[in-house]
């Protein structure tokens, strides 16, 4: 979850979506369908290995970042180890509380992963835990929601990572 005013938030937000649409849809896999900017769901496509069309929730993680090198000294990343799974925001109800998508995806963009889960399935997980809830997001926006340990939740997700990697073989 990125912590910028609102204006850069949804740049990134939108690139991230560009670039999950790319993955869901390189090497033939399937065709967007459509784009949408309001709370119903964020992107649509059919699969054409099965002929479905399934719709997305989907969220890009900027804070997310590795240890690196740099001039031969190791700098220290940052990891929370969650997924921020928004259910308020400006006032009222988001998110995961008002999405009509098929399924959640999320990118952390530094670290090259994509985490995708059913919606009813994140809805359930959620219903069958009790997640700490995290504030965050541009100031004022009081944007809430669960942080979910990924490695300990990791078997409930379909999991890519390395995706980097994988599309320069």
């Amino acid at each position: 979850m990125a912590e910028l005013d609102f204006s850069q938030d949804v740049i990134l937000g939108e690139a991230g979506e560009c670039f999950m649409i790319d993955y869901l849809t390189s090497g033939n896999r399937g065709i967007l369908l459509d784009r949408r900017k309001n709370y119903t769901w964020d992107f649509k496509i059919k699969f054409l290995k099965d002929n479905q069309v399934k719709t997305f929730e989907a969220k890009t993680d900027i804070y997310c970042i590795p240890d690196r090198i740099l001039n031969g000294k190791k700098i220290m990343g940052k990891d929370s180890g969650n997924i921020f799974v928004e259910f308020y925001c400006r006032g009222k109800e988001s998110g995961i509380r008002v999405t009509e998508a098929d399924w959640f995806i999320y990118y952390f963009k530094y670290v090259g992963e994509i985490w995708l889960i059913k919606i009813d399935d994140l809805k359930e997980l959620i219903r069958n835990n009790e997640f700490p809830i995290g504030v965050g997001g541009d100031y004022k926006s009081d944007s809430t929601g669960y942080l979910i340990p990924r490695y300990k939740f990791r078997k409930h997700f379909i999991y890519f990572n390395n995706i980097f990697q994988e599309e320069l073989v």
